[in-house]
């Protein structure tokens, strides 16, 4: 964990994340921490870009040369509001349970920046390909840049796939814990139809908030309860009318509410 190294995209300096350095100081600590390649840890299978830690733990990490005296020391309290800060703003996926957290960090080894010059580098050894001036020799050296160039576009592609799984798993486990099922994550027509609406542009809040919205419905009606799955809730032409529907709210509550309100003073 402590050889090698990381890809910092280039625009994160317009990022809000770059307005607060011990915030960002804490999301490169992530960067640093995450596992490189598949593994097994405590029983828990973790892909690449994912981690299996606690607040405790970060905490530990975070302050390694630092005091509880100190007045910059950094609280477990604090690791978790970043780390909710994180969450919010689509930079990392959150898994927690008693015992420990699984964070997975989105574009973990991608630079934002590498597609778009791919693309142009590529454009440009091709052009050169086509001039017949060119020597032998060097039209070689162009062919062995280009074959360099696709490897790093299909990287690239790769580590794209990565940052979609990653939000996938995200989605899956936010359903199952809030309908108590069990669905799986890479399961093939889930992954399909979960990918489809994020091309259509909608984020990982816009499912959350179907799966909310249908769970105050179904989740209580046994007639219901069984549409609470990934082939109802995401299928194409449901999607958007569930994410605008609201939570069902309880009468009970809302009477209660009203007789509140009602005793008041005007």
């Amino acid at each position: 964990m402590n050889n090698g190294w990381i890809k910092v995209p280039r625009n994160l300096m317009n990022e809000k994340l770059w307005l607060n350095a011990e915030r960002l100081k804490f999301y490169l600590m992530l960067l640093m921490m995450v596992n490189h390649e598949a593994a097994d840890v405590y029983g828990e299978h973790l892909e690449p870009g994912q981690l299996l830690t606690s607040r405790d733990k970060l905490e530990e990490k975070y302050n390694c040369r630092n005091s509880r005296r100190n007045k910059n020391y950094v609280t477990a309290n604090t690791i978790y509001s970043w780390l909710r800060w994180l969450k919010d703003n689509n930079l990392i996926g959150l898994k927690a349970s008693n015992e420990y957290t699984v964070i997975t960090v989105f574009n973990w080894n991608l630079d934002l920046n590498e597609k778009a010059k791919l693309n142009t580098d590529s454009t440009s050894v091709q052009h050169q390909l086509n001039n017949g001036s060119t020597s032998v020799q060097h039209k070689q050296e162009l062919r062995d840049l280009e074959n360099l160039e696709n490897k790093e576009k299909d990287n690239v592609a790769r580590q794209s796939n990565d940052q979609l799984n990653g939000q996938v798993l995200e989605i899956i486990l936010y359903l199952n814990s809030q309908t108590g099922k069990h669905f799986k994550a890479k399961s093939k027509d889930t992954v399909k139809l979960v990918q489809a609406r994020i091309h259509e542009g909608y984020t990982l809040e816009d499912f959350k908030s179907v799966i909310d919205n249908k769970a105050s419905s179904w989740l209580n009606d046994s007639k219901m309860n069984k549409f609470l799955r990934p082939s109802t809730l995401f299928k194409a032409d449901k999607f958007e009318n569930y994410l605008n529907e609201g939570p069902v709210r309880s009468t009970k509550k809302i009477s209660r509410n009203l007789t509140r309100m009602g005793k008041g003073r005007l």
